[in-house]
């Protein structure tokens, strides 16, 4: 199938759907009450139209598009400049394609970045099994280490798990320590990449848009802007003075969490979820835990949900009042 670009005339037309959208965006933030019941309805109006020109374009190509601008609006809200995003990208990067060898087994090679190239030879065996020993040379990996006797038990935890499972579960820990590494010794731009990577994987391009949890077990609602608990944890992260700490999770684990001692934490994960008999998929999110959503709840001590449906059911009853009128 050939690809398709859109048209001068559509790529200006989706251009300004996406400026007004902005200003909504932008009235929204000074309004109190967040965005008025207008701009909602321009706002998803827009949105569909925006899909609806966006459809006719070649999905790999605005998917590459959409990715592009996402993480354009991601450097511009974490200060960072040209030089620094390509850094920081660059370790994401390295630590993407470690991750994708060991589950997939290719023919290329990875670089790393402490110079050293790894092969299929670094890691497999001759009839495709992983070789844990085989990594810590090129991963500079102390045998000895505690992040070596994480791998081992890994591997061994998984054993008897189908291929694509266990090297998945491999491959997620070392994604993750491929990077911790880095921010244990203090690297600036390793610092922004994981600041990158947690808005790429739990974070709001457009800045506008709202967060609301439901606590079912005390039937209660809360909420805050959704960038919001992340933009105040990277403010000052890896720094001295920054009350947020960067912690590697427990052993053998792919999670990277922040924790400051009275907010509560920011949790990044990367799951193995089933797909199908023998496969599976690696999912990767950003979890607030429950003293965070307290913290940075809006609605007072949390909206009662009961109270909350009463409010929506008398607004429908009087909308069908206008309407009638």
């Amino acid at each position: 199938m050939e690809e398709t670009e859109l048209s001068t005339e559509e790529k200006k037309e989706l251009d300004d759907y996406k400026k007004e959208l902005q200003e909504i965006g932008d009235r929204a933030k000074k309004r109190v009450g967040g965005m008025s019941p207008k701009d909602e309805n321009r706002s998803r109006t827009i949105r569909k139209n925006i899909k609806r020109i966006e459809n006719r374009e070649d999905p790999k190509i605005a998917l590459a598009k959409r990715i592009i601008e996402a993480d354009e609006e991601y450097k511009q809200r974490l200060g960072l400049d040209d030089q620094q995003h390509q850094r920081a990208a660059a370790i994401i990067k390295e630590s993407s394609d470690l991750n994708n060898f060991i589950i997939n087994n290719p023919e290329a090679t990875v670089n790393l970045g402490n110079g050293k190239v790894l092969d299929s030879y670094d890691v497999f065996d001759s009839v495709g099994n992983i070789v844990v020993e085989k990594l810590f040379d090129g991963l500079d990996i102390d045998e000895d280490s505690e992040q070596a006797n994480e791998l081992r038990q890994i591997v061994e935890d998984h054993r008897d798990s189908p291929s694509d499972k266990g090297r998945r579960k491999l491959a997620a820990f070392i994604e993750k320590q491929s990077l911790m590494s880095k921010v244990n010794q203090g690297d600036p731009d390793a610092i922004n990449a994981l600041k990158l990577k947690m808005m790429r994987v739990g974070g709001d391009s457009t800045d506008s848009l709202g967060l609301e949890i439901r606590d079912i077990d005390n039937n209660k609602i809360y909420g805050f802007k959704h960038n919001q608990p992340l933009e105040e944890a990277f403010e000052n992260l890896g720094q001295p003075d920054s009350e947020w700490q960067i912690e590697g999770g427990s052993p053998g684990s792919s999670d990277i969490t922040l924790v400051h001692p009275t907010k509560g934490k920011i949790k990044m994960e990367a799951r193995i979820v089933s797909t199908g008999p023998g496969t599976y998929t690696t999912q990767y999110s950003v979890h607030y835990d429950k003293k965070l959503i307290e913290n940075y709840n809006k609605y007072g001590k949390g909206i009662v949900a009961e109270a909350l449906d009463l409010i929506s059911q008398a607004l429908w009853v009087l909308k069908e009042k206008v309407v009638i009128v």
